[in-house]
């Protein structure tokens, strides 16, 4: 990852994150499978008061660039 790329984490709902790991054993694997199937491609929306702009910043998932972090 380079110096200008932005991170974007966040956690899961305990009840969406059960259903989600409820069947693997190996939690880091599932995780990147569930990025690729669901949240591939994120858009967000943020509106500067200041400015008085509207800004739409485009994210993709990419697996090559994953390092684990402690929780």
């Amino acid at each position: 990852m380079d110096d200008k790329s932005y991170k974007l984490t966040f956690k899961l709902p305990q009840k969406l994150y059960n259903w989600i790991f409820k069947i693997s054993e190996n939690k880091f694997n599932e995780a990147i499978n569930q990025k690729e199937t669901h949240f591939s491609k994120t858009s967000i929306y943020y509106h500067d008061d200041f400015e008085d702009k509207d800004y739409i910043f485009n994210l993709k998932f990419d697996k090559n660039n994953l390092k684990k972090i402690n929780e």
